[in-house]
C-alpha cells in the first residue's frame, strides 16, 4: 500500500474516531444469527485440509430478495468448484439490520470481506476506515464501462471504494386502462397533468386511487417530492426546500387530494399502509388504482400486459419541468482488514464480470450498473428496453454526503411518524428540510 494511502486510512481512524466512539457507546447493531447464510463454515483465514492443501475462506455480505440471492448462491457454488481451496461463506443481511450490523462488525475488526452496499453507504464507510480503495481493480477504460452517475456516488477524497453493480430507477406504473380514458395521448409528462390525473381518477370514498407511493420508502417520499414541482436546491435535491412557503401545500396537493387541511385519518384513507387489505399491483391490474410510483425491479417481478411505464416528472430550475427518474444503486465494496485479500479480489473481480451481472439481472431485475450489459440480447429484447435505457441515462441520484444514509434513515423514521400521526405535514417538511439544508 503506497504511503499516499496508508496516510488517507490514518487520518479516517483518528480523525473520526469521535464517531466511532459514539456509535460504539450507544450499543447498536443487531446479532448476525438472523442472517441467511450460504457456504460452509470456518474462520476467515486460510486452514489446512483434509489434502494439506491450504484453504481461504472469504465472507461476504449481500442483502437480495429470495431470487437474486438463490441466483447469487448458484455462481458462488460454480465458482468454488472452478476454484479449489476457496470457499465462499455469503450472508444475506436483512435490510432493516444490514446497516447497524454491518458498522458494528467493523468495529470489532471483524467484518466481512467484500460487502454488497447502497451507493449511499460508501462515503462513510470510507470515511471512518472500513474499506479498501479499489481504484487498482478498475481501470481507467473499465471506469468509462460504469455508468457514470453510479460510479460518482462511491468516489470520495480522490479515490475510489465501491464498484457499481446495479441501478435502480424510480417510475410511475400506469393502468393502461385508465390511461385509455385519459383525455390526452401521453400520461401526464408535468405536475399540472399528475394533478389533474389524481383528480380525474382518485375517489375520497376509496372505491379508485390516482397515484400510490410507498411513502414509508425514502426514495418513493424524494420522487414525489419532485414531482410536485419543488426543484432542487443547490445540492441537488429539493427536500431542503419542504420548508418554504408553498412547498408543503404543493406536497399535499398529491398526497391528500380535495383536502384542505393535513390529518392522519384522511391520509391513511387516501394513501392507506400497503398489506393484506390493500395490494397495489392488484388494484393496478383491476383498474381501482390508476398509477404507481414504484422502481423497475418492483415492475419486472409484478407487472403485466395491464400495466405500462414512464418517467417522472421532475421541476428542474423554477418553473421548467421535464421527465426524469432518482436511481437507487448498490456496489460491491472491499473491507480494509480482509484477512483473505487475494482470495477475495479474486472473488470481487469474478462478481462484478459481465457474465455475472446479467446472471443476477435475470433474477434480481436490477439493472446493470455495466454500461456494455445494455448491447447484451438479454436486454435488448426486453420489451422496455428503450425505456430502461433512457431512464439510466437520463437518472440522477442523490448528491455525494458522508451522512446520507442517516439522513435516509431518519426521514424514513418522520415518514412512519407521519403516518401514526405522530408528526404534522408542515413539521414533516420542517424536520426534513433541516436533515438535509446544506452545513455551514
Amino acid at each position: 500500500m503506497s504511503r499516499k494511502r496508508i496516510a488517507l486510512l490514518l487520518f479516517a481512524v483518528f480523525g473520526l474516531s469521535a464517531i466511532l466512539i459514539a456509535q460504539w457507546m450507544d450499543g447498536g447493531g443487531k446479532s448476525l444469527s438472523s442472517f441467511t447464510q450460504v457456504g460452509g463454515g470456518g474462520n476467515a483465514g486460510g486452514t489446512e485440509g483434509e489434502t494439506g492443501r491450504s484453504s481461504q475462506s472469504v465472507r461476504v455480505a449481500v442483502t437480495m430478495g429470495e431470487e437474486e440471492f438463490a441466483s447469487m448462491k448458484k455462481l458462488a457454488d460454480q465458482y468454488e468448484a472452478s476454484h479449489k481451496g476457496v470457499e465462499l461463506k455469503i450472508d444475506n443481511l436483512p435490510p432493516e439490520e444490514a446497516y447497524a450490523a454491518l458498522k458494528k462488525e467493523a468495529q470489532l475488526g471483524q467484518p466481512h470481506d467484500v460487502m454488497l452496499l447502497p451507493n449511499e453507504w460508501l462515503n462513510e464507510f470510507a470515511a471512518l476506515g472500513y474499506l479498501s480503495t479499489v481504484d487498482d481493480l478498475l481501470t481507467g477504460d473499465q471506469q468509462s464501462q460504469r455508468i457514470a452517475t453510479s460510479l460518482n456516488q462511491v468516489k470520495w477524497n480522490g479515490f475510489l471504494w465501491g464498484i457499481p453493480k446495479d441501478v435502480d430507477p424510480y417510475i410511475i406504473a400506469w393502468s393502461k386502462e385508465k390511461a385509455a380514458a385519459w383525455s390526452k395521448d401521453h400520461t401526464p409528462e408535468s405536475t399540472e397533468e399528475l394533478l389533474a390525473w389524481i383528480k380525474q381518477f382518485h375517489k375520497p370514498d376509496g372505491t379508485g386511487y390516482g397515484l400510490y407511493a410507498r411513502t414509508e420508502d425514502a426514495y418513493s417520499l424524494l420522487s414525489l417530492v419532485s414531482a410536485t414541482g419543488i426543484p432542487a436546491d443547490t445540492t441537488g435535491s429539493p427536500l431542503a426546500r419542504l420548508d418554504e412557503p408553498g412547498s408543503i401545500q404543493q406536497l399535499q396537493s398529491l398526497l391528500l387530494p380535495d383536502e384542505k387541511t393535513w390529518s392522519a385519518e384522511a391520509f391513511e384513507r387516501h394513501y392507506p399502509a400497503e398489506g393484506k387489505g390493500f395490494q397495489p399491483w392488484e388494484l393496478l391490474e383491476s383498474g381501482k388504482l390508476a398509477a404507481f410510483l414504484t422502481t423497475v425491479s418492483d415492475y419486472k417481478l409484478h407487472g403485466g400486459d395491464s400495466v405500462t411505464i414512464s418517467a417522472l416528472p421532475v421541476t428542474v430550475t423554477g418553473k421548467l419541468s421535464q421527465m426524469g427518474t432518482w436511481l437507487k444503486g448498490r456496489s460491491y465494496a472491499l473491507s480494509s482488514k480482509a484477512k483473505t485479500n487475494q482470495a477475495a479480489v479474486a472473488w470481487l473481480k469474478e462478481i462484478s464480470s459481465l457474465d455475472s451481472e446479467m446472471k443476477l439481472w435475470a433474477d434480481g431485475r436490477r439493472l446493470p450498473a455495466l454500461i456494455p450489459a445494455y448491447t447484451t440480447s438479454a436486454l435488448r429484447n426486453d420489451p422496455s428496453y428503450k425505456s430502461y435505457a433512457w431512464l439510466v441515462e437520463q437518472g440522477r441520484v442523490l448528491p455525494v454526503q458522508i451522512d446520507a444514509a442517516k439522513k435516509l434513515a431518519a426521514l424514513q423514521a418522520d415518514a412512519a411518524m407521519l403516518r401514526q400521526g405522530k408528526l404534522d405535514l408542515k413539521r414533516f417538511g420542517e424536520t426534513t428540510a433541516a436533515q438535509w439544508k446544506p452545513q455551514p
